[in-house]
Parts: structure tokens; C-alpha cells; sequence
């Protein structure tokens, strides 16, 4: 019997092995890494870096999100038809 079990904790036990392509905020992270790399230059320290985060975080739009959770179905259907596979998405 697993820890989890013993121990009484819910899980989903079928639960796909690379299942990033049911995560929508994934994606946004990869959108945000993309606007990060169009910088010219490297952040020099730390702090420019999340100076940089915070003003690109705050530009993304909610379009974008929602178009990342309308997909939503359609991510779940092709995890479901290829069995947890690598899917397109």
C-alpha cells in the first residue's frame, strides 16, 4: 500500500503521465517566457528581471488566457482519444 494511500489521501489514480497539456497556466508561462526573450539584452540582476516579469505579466491579455481555457475541451479530448500521450496542444 502507497504513503498516499495509508494515509488517506484523494488523488486521481489514472491521472495522464505528462499532463502539461491539461494545464492552461503552462501555456501562459510559455507566452510570458516568449515576450521575455524578445528583450534586447539580458536582465543585468534580479531585480530587473522581475521588473521585467511584472510589466509583462501586466500587458498580457485576457484574451490570450481565455483563448488558453476555451481550449480547454478540445486539450481534454485529445489527451483522452491519444491516452495520455504527447497531444499538439
Amino acid at each position: 500500500m502507497s504513503w498516499l494511500q495509508e494515509n488517506k489521501v484523494q488523488y486521481i489514480n489514472d491521472w495522464p503521465p505528462n499532463s502539461p497539456d491539461l494545464n492552461p497556466v503552462e501555456h501562459v508561462w510559455h507566452f510570458l517566457k516568449l515576450r521575455l526573450s524578445l528583450y534586447e539584452r539580458k536582465a543585468r540582476n534580479i531585480d530587473e528581471l522581475w521588473e521585467r516579469v511584472e510589466f509583462e505579466w501586466n500587458k498580457l491579455d485576457k484574451d490570450v488566457c481565455r483563448s488558453y481555457i476555451d481550449s480547454m475541451p478540445d486539450r481534454i479530448a485529445a489527451v483522452i482519444k491519444l491516452k495520455g500521450r504527447f497531444t499538439r496542444y
